[in-house]
């Protein structure tokens, strides 16, 4: 029987020796070593070592955070947007204040203001406006923080140095000046280019060739399409990681886990001890656990207790159980290994098919009939069923454990797939079910799994009123023995999707927020256009216009603008959302409904902030308008 088995260890590479070359060379020694043994597991030479032992070696710090990293890039990327949407959002509101400001920058510069002074004192105010922002996004930060245990998962590494130091202040000033020259640079560009004679006799564009954008608008025009461009990016994204959220908790994870809870039992006398043979502490292990089993009784008796059941494994928990190696029994063994299934194997009491409402797809599951003295049986489920009989009946067929003995052990039950190691897993893992009682036969069939042993109960009512029963009952096993990591099997779930549930309401929030400046800036836009031009409408409405026909005009030239980042934002994701394939589960990066209903939902929003200047010009008094110069 080959056992894989995967060791974690610490050490200081010396200096000037790669990761990789402490690989190879760890590896090397772990081929030449004499003190690993190798079984032939069908059909290869005995003595033939394995090509399997390998090492692999990897920076400390990478494996600490190296699994957050993409999805802390993907949320920096979107907060780099949200700020840049930000500052165009800005540069549009200072180049409205330029038109105001136009005459009193013309007067300096026919009093010898150089184009390079005009910008320079633009400037200087755009990036105080910028230093003042990051002064109070800094304020807002340090408010922030002091919820981040609440807000964040708290598996992520390191999130407890998380603070505002020194350089984290640096990069806040820094990149707030950037910010500053950012947003003031269109603004200060154009309003330092001035045709003084124009300015200063008063001079207005007029309204020629139809109701369109004045020249002076025309760069707000094109900022704000560079706003619905990158708001469409984030909100294709964030479309993308919600539904994947919703196809992660809706996903079939093969058990029901409401009114569970669960709980590791630590027995300290299975212990890894020199004066302890591994095979003493597999015996002292088996008899735990069979003993646990018994205990459980008076747990099963209790109100509202619907079962209890005792495994070797949980979903969802640490622990990633034993792995055995299967073939059919009664066929030849296959010269390639492989041609070998392996399975993962769980040990369970016969409660535990009801604890967890495991759906029972063919044959039955165990009963207390099953025991020492019973034929050796197992429980499969459908992916192990499916790897070794394909499409034909898997009850009635025996299988044997390749190198845990000459009995082979009949398959009486398959259970539908259960997701044990995660919910992002699309691939079913195969499982072998062992009963309890049957341990002493098990050999290496089980390993390992006799070290650990999990309690679950199914109550009517509130779970967690079980545990002081659960403590007791243990505690009548093996008054040494404690429970430990307490915790219902919602809680669990919960805990599992709490990443992928933190960052899809952070992508969320980030593109809510990039949906309101975009539509802030239309309206901001359309609005500054009706109040220039509230004279020509009040024109064209005394000569005959309806309202309708003036909201029309306003709100057709912001669905000009729409239009146009919408085209653009969609070009742009389709470039950009394959840096999610990462983050998204059961949905793909291309989906027709999120590309669709994405730019469908910034649209309505847009034509929301369009609509409203083009009512505020309907309500024009024609008189009111006529009589202002």
């Amino acid at each position: 029987m080959t056992v894989m088995m995967a060791f974690d260890a610490l050490g200081r590479l010396a200096p000037g020796v790669s990761p990789e070359q402490a690989a190879v060379e760890a590896s090397t020694r772990l081929q030449s070593a004499s003190e690993f043994p190798v079984v032939d597991i069908g059909g290869g030479r005995e003595g033939e070592r394995s090509s399997e032992n390998a090492v692999g070696v990897a920076p400390l710090l990478e494996e600490m955070v190296g699994a957050y990293r993409p999805a802390l890039l993907a949320l920096t990327l979107a907060t780099a947007l949200v700020l840049l949407i930000a500052c165009i959002n800005v540069a549009g509101l200072l180049l409205a204040r330029g038109v105001a400001r136009q005459r009193a920058l013309a007067v300096c510069a026919a009093l010898g203001a150089s184009r390079w002074r005009l910008v320079r004192q633009l400037l200087t105010e755009s990036v105080m406006l910028g230093v003042g922002g990051g002064v109070l996004g800094l304020a807002a930060a340090s408010m922030v923080l002091r919820a981040v245990p609440a807000l964040v998962p708290g598996d992520i590494a390191r999130l407890d140095e998380a603070g505002i130091d020194p350089a984290t202040l640096a990069f806040t000033f820094g990149l707030s000046i950037a910010a500053g020259l950012l947003f003031g640079a269109a603004p200060a560009l154009q309003w330092s280019r001035l045709d003084l004679a124009r300015t200063l006799n008063e001079g207005n564009e007029q309204s020629t060739g139809g109701f369109r954008l004045l020249r002076s608008n025309r760069a707000r025009a094109t900022l704000a399409v560079a706003q619905v461009a990158l708001a469409l990016v984030l909100l294709t994204g964030a479309g993308l990681v919600l539904r994947s959220f919703v196809r992660l908790v809706s996903v079939d994870r093969g058990y029901d886990p409401a009114n569970v809870i669960a709980a590791g039992i630590r027995n300290p006398d299975i212990t890894f001890r020199p004066d302890v043979t591994p095979e003493s502490m597999l015996a002292t292990g088996r008899r735990f656990q069979a003993s646990l089993a018994e205990g459980m009784d008076r747990v099963a008796v209790l109100p509202d207790v619907e079962a209890v059941g005792v495994s070797s494994r949980l979903p969802l928990a640490p622990g990633g159980g034993n792995a055995a190696v299967f073939r059919v029994a009664g066929t030849a063994a296959p010269t390639d290994p492989r041609d070998l299934q392996q399975a993962r194997v769980n040990v369970v009491s016969p409660g535990y098919f009801d604890v967890m409402r495991l759906r029972l797809r063919s044959g039955r599951a165990f009963t207390r009939l099953d025991g020492a003295e019973s034929p050796l049986v197992l429980v499969v489920n459908e992916a192990l069923a499916r790897e070794l009989f394909g499409g034909e009946p898997a009850v009635g067929r025996r299988l044997l454990p390749v190198g845990a003995g000459p009995e082979p052990w009949e398959v009486i039950g398959v259970v539908a797939d259960v997701r044990y190691t995660g919910l992002t897993i699309d691939e079913s893992q195969a499982e072998a079910y062992v009963p309890l009682h049957q341990l002493e036969h098990a050999g290496l069939l089980v390993g390992m799994s006799s070290f650990t042993s999990v309690v679950a109960v199914r109550t009517a009512g509130d779970p967690a009123a079980v545990v002081p029963f659960l403590r007791e009952a243990v505690a009548a096993v093996n008054p040494a023995a404690s429970i430990e990591d307490v915790m219902t099997m919602d809680a669990r779930l919960s805990a599992a999707v709490a990443q992928p549930r933190f960052y899809a309401v952070c992508v969320g929030f980030f593109a809510a927020l990039a949906l309101f400046l975009a539509a802030f800036g239309i309206y901001a836009l359309l609005s500054y256009t009706v109040s220039q031009r509230r004279r020509e409408i009040g024109l064209r409405m005394a000569l005959g216009a309806q309202r309708g026909a003036v909201v029309a005009l306003v709100v057709r030239q912001g669905a000009g603008l729409v239009a146009a980042g919408a085209l653009l934002g969609l070009l742009a994701s389709a470039a950009s959302v394959r840096l999610l394939d990462a983050f998204v589960f059961g949905v793909e990066t291309d989906d027709p409904l999120t590309l669709v209903a994405a730019p469908l939902v910034l649209t309505v929003v847009a034509l929301l902030a369009c609509w409203l200047p083009g009512r505020r010009a309907a309500r024009v008094d024609p008189m009111d308008a006529l009589r202002v110069e």
